[in-house]
Formats: structure tokens, C-alpha cells, sequence
């Protein structure tokens, strides 16, 4: 069973632009605004700890572009949890958001 359109708009992302809800951009939107969410963290903080700029990071949970491996790394690094949980719909988010 893959990523439903109804697990999209259930998951409170039904302002996501996209006709394809099972592309990997869509899924990493959906796991960067759910992160960040988790830590409690701006679009401006989470650019900081990543060394991206806002307008980047708005842009990725936005659809307009999607995150490189690098970028990937980055998150999966300040969010602690793989890059895995970040991409993939079908594993849940376990590790991350772990605030230290």
C-alpha cells in the first residue's frame, strides 16, 4: 500500500500545491514541516542550523524546489532521524525531534 491523497490532506498539509501526492517532494515536505513542527522551530531557525537561507527552506516546504542529498543530510542531522524517515511515507517517524 503506498501514499494515499487522503494521508495528505489528513496530515494537515492540505494547502500543498501538487497533483501527485506520492512524489518524493511532497513526502518531503510534508516530513520537513512535521520536524520542524516537532522542535517548535521557525522556518528562519531551521535555515540557520542548516546554513540555507528562509526563502530556500520556504521553498522546499512550499514545492517550489526540491532538497539535494546535501540538504537532506543537513536536516536529517539537526533533526536526528534518517534521511530515510525524512523521504520515505512509508516509515514512520520514529527518532526524530529529539530536543537536547
Amino acid at each position: 500500500m503506498g501514499f494515499s491523497l487522503d494521508k495528505c490532506w489528513d496530515s494537515g498539509y492540505s494547502d500543498i500545491k501538487h497533483n501527485k501526492c506520492n512524489d518524493m517532494g511532497v513526502v518531503t515536505i510534508i516530513r520537513l514541516r512535521y520536524f520542524r513542527g516537532k522542535m517548535g522551530w521557525t522556518q528562519k531557525d531551521l535555515a540557520e542550523k542548516v546554513g540555507l537561507s528562509e526563502t530556500t527552506i520556504w521553498n522546499f516546504e512550499n514545492g517550489r524546489r526540491e532538497p539535494r542529498l546535501q540538504d537532506l543530510k543537513k536536516f536529517a542531522e539537526v533533526f536526528n532521524c534518517t534521511i530515510d524517515e525524512l523521504i520515505n511515507p512509508t516509515v514512520p517517524p520514529k527518532t526524530g525531534g529529539d530536543q537536547r
